[in-house]
């Protein structure tokens, strides 16, 4: 069996639901599902870490990865539940315990917000090489109508002032990128682009890098939220970056039932509490107006 980063990770949130969950429930977590259901399985066992991150991950993909736990005696036949053996745990462990994690990773929080970030970032940075180089010719690296009309909100009349504004930029990005290690700065600086190169794609950097895609999506979308850390709570050490953030109050737009069952997880409900709840509320609506 060829391991990558996907089956480690599938086998991992495999382990923290065994004996509780059905495998679909992995599916639902990895994906990002916005449902009741897949709030409580990852409030309950700790996986916030994972949640969406694998947007992307097609059942088709993930049912191939499950034959091939099975063939490979990593995944036991179970009618119910999910049942792994010892030997898929010690591996599982084994292989958590040397991977070098992102230093934050927290699509639940942060993972609206960080698309509407990048999006800001990198078409500043774009508009600003190519105004400076004196090209006016591009096309954006983004179509989206509210974040070109957030730029004309921000962009400098004159020349001097769009050099000031590169230069602040390039000074707040080096501070924050020392903050990571060699390779996952590597990942940000050539997701940029600008007059003198065009941003890589996610398959490009990993084939630089020697890493798999689904890595390098997960690795950057962790690198993302560490800035939106960051900013929040260094704000004026950082006012160009910092002014590039949206709200971050509400980073997932979830169901009305998973929005109830987060905000009464946010007040500290445990899931007996809100199951007995939901049961209540259930019954009284039954028995006024049936």
């Amino acid at each position: 069996m060829e391991w990558n980063f996907r089956r480690h990770l599938i086998l991992h949130v495999l382990v923290k639901l065994e004996g509780d969950r059905t495998p679909g429930a992995v599916y639902h977590i990895l994906t990002g599902k916005k449902s009741s259901q897949s709030i409580q399985d990852m409030k309950w066992y700790g996986l916030t870490e994972w949640y969406g991150a694998f947007p992307k991950l097609t059942m088709e993909m993930f049912q191939n990865d499950l034959t091939l736990f099975r063939q490979n005696g990593l995944l036991l036949p179970s009618a119910d539940f999910i049942k792994v053996p010892d030997t898929a745990k010690e591996m599982d462990k084994d292989f958590w315990s040397v991977y070098i994690r992102p230093v934050l990773y927290n699509q639940w929080k942060y993972g609206a917000a960080a698309g509407v970030f990048w999006e800001r970032l990198a078409l500043l940075v774009q508009c600003l090489s190519f105004s400076l180089a004196g090209s006016g010719h591009f096309i954006p690296v983004t179509k989206e109508k509210a974040v070109l009309q957030w730029l004309k909100t921000i962009w400098p009349s004159g020349r001097e002032a769009k050099i000031q504004l590169a230069d602040t930029l390039h000074v707040e990005l080096n501070s924050l990128l020392d903050s990571f290690k060699t390779e996952d700065a590597a990942i940000l600086v050539n997701k940029l682009g600008g007059s003198a190169k065009t941003g890589l794609t996610y398959s490009q950097i990993a084939g630089a890098l020697g890493r798999e895609e689904e890595e390098i999506i997960y690795r950057f979308n962790g690198i993302l939220h560490f800035i939106i850390e960051v900013l929040q709570q260094n704000s004026s050490s950082f006012p160009l970056l910092a002014g590039l953030l949206p709200s971050v109050e509400s980073s997932i737009r979830l169901t009305k039932t998973a929005a109830e069952t987060k905000r009464l997880l946010d007040k500290g409900w445990s899931f007996e509490k809100i199951s007995r709840f939901r049961r209540f509320k259930t019954e009284y609506y039954r028995r006024s107006y049936h």
